[in-house]
């Protein structure tokens, strides 16, 4: 025999898991662009060229 439960949650809990749920998605999309970031940063830093899906593009030459 199955049972069903029934929950109620009281709104200002509700408000405060959808903030909860608002940082967490911001916390999560800022950790990813710094990772990101320090890849290009270290992909650039390296004078053969960037690495890509471990293909190695040659960077090109600045003209003075």
């Amino acid at each position: 025999m199955k049972m069903a439960y029934a929950v109620i949650i009281p709104p200002y809990f509700l408000s405060e898991l959808m903030q909860l749920q608002e940082k967490l998605q911001k916390s999560v999309k800022s950790i990813v662009l710094e990772a990101i970031r320090e890849y290009i940063d270290r992909s650039l830093t390296n004078k053969d060229g960037v690495l890509i899906d471990g293909v190695r593009y040659p960077l090109p030459q600045r003209v003075p």
